[in-house]
């Protein structure tokens, strides 16, 4: 018998291998929160049985496959020192199959991050105005005793960790509080994953390490000491050619900068800012950003991403702070296409520009 003040009504998922839909009921208590518990791994019947069969009998190591969400634990080739990291560690889930690479077998383990009680009541409270329903109004008013509480302390990042093993060597390797691109930067060679030294002993340990705030706290100290920002010390960090005006062209001078990413991070893009006396006014001044082409916000593939250019179009008028009645004067912009020329180097690129209400260009 369903309790009284429910409803239920169907929501479609689908099956992790063949794509099958598949039904479950949603059950809305009380006209108010709609509660769904679902596992992540979804199976039709069939895949079920198999997915209960390869858990059961195990898998070889060609056989390993993310769709099937398979685990060290039943990786029947596991050499016998891996043996200790199939047990279950507080807080943590197991180490799962996520990809080969080269001659590399990567397993993954998250950290699951369990909401407070005010985060959970805050996404209530969103899903109750979402659904325009309104909320039981209590009778009575808690009001709270005097003196403020103190603010918590801002909860700290914890990512995954991996584990390398390869197949050729029989070398392993740990990678704590890392992203996966991190451990595929290392293993290719191209950069150290960040801070392990120092957080060796955190491994299948939930505890937030503090690595990452650590190293952007640090690499502020040395690109921005007392928040001056040293750009000279900016730029020889920077993994790619930084590139400004040669002279002062238009009587533009350095007014400042920023950059994307640092600290455990690679830097992803540098900004240099510059004003000249000849602008009425200080907001319109010239702006260079180099950064590394897979950036979004600053490089795009005209002819690909219509929408992503129009976005970009939208942030620089927003940047220049112009209003309602301006944009309506924008009108489409002038577009030029082609090759230039800086310090020796070709670069294929398109810049757009407006001339009303006033000149403005990307």
């Amino acid at each position: 018998m369903k309790p009284e003040n429910t409803s239920s009504r169907r929501f479609s998922i689908y099956c992790r291998i063949c794509g099958k839909e598949l039904s479950v009921p949603i059950v809305i208590l009380h006209g108010l929160v709609p509660t769904i518990v679902l596992h992540s791994l979804v199976f039709c019947k069939e895949h079920k049985r198999q997915f209960a069969r390869r858990r059961r009998e195990g898998v070889s190591t060609v056989q390993l496959n993310t769709a099937w969400r398979d685990l060290l634990d039943n990786w029947r080739e596991r050499p016998e020192e891996l043996d200790q990291e199939t047990r279950k560690r507080k807080k943590a889930s197991r180490l799962f199959f996520s990809q080969r690479y080269e001659d590399w077998l990567l397993f993954r383990r998250d950290y699951p991050r369990f909401l407070t009680p005010r985060e959970v009541f805050r996404g209530i409270g969103s899903l109750l105005t979402l659904g325009k329903i309104k909320p039981y109004k209590a009778s009575a008013v808690l009001r709270p005793k005097k003196g403020r509480r103190p603010r918590s302390a801002p909860r700290l990042v914890r990512l995954g960790d991996s584990l390398a093993f390869n197949i050729q060597t029989g070398e392993i390797r740990r990678f704590i509080d890392v992203m996966e691109d991190e451990v595929l930067d290392d293993l290719r060679g191209i950069r150290p994953a960040p801070g392990q030294a120092e957080v060796a002993a955190f491994w299948g340990n939930s505890a937030p390490t503090g690595m990452r705030e650590r190293l952007r706290e640090r690499f502020q100290q040395q690109v921005a000491p007392g928040y001056r920002l040293l750009i000279s010390e900016l730029v020889r960090l920077a993994p790619f050619w930084v590139y400004g005006p040669i002279g002062n062209p238009l009587d533009l001078v350095l007014k400042g900068g920023g950059w994307e990413g640092g600290g455990s991070d690679e830097i992803g893009g540098i900004s240099l800012s510059f004003s000249s006396p000849r602008f009425a006014s200080t907001e319109r001044h010239f702006e260079i950003i180099t950064a590394k082409a897979n950036r979004r916000n600053v490089y795009y593939p005209p002819e690909d991403d219509e929408q992503h250019t129009r976005d970009l179009d939208e942030w620089l008028f927003q940047w220049t702070h112009l209003s309602d009645k301006q944009r309506e004067q924008v009108g489409p912009p002038a577009i030029w296409r082609g090759e230039l020329l800086i310090d020796e180097e070709t670069f294929s690129g398109e810049i757009r520009a407006w001339s009303q209400p006033y000149q403005l260009a990307r």
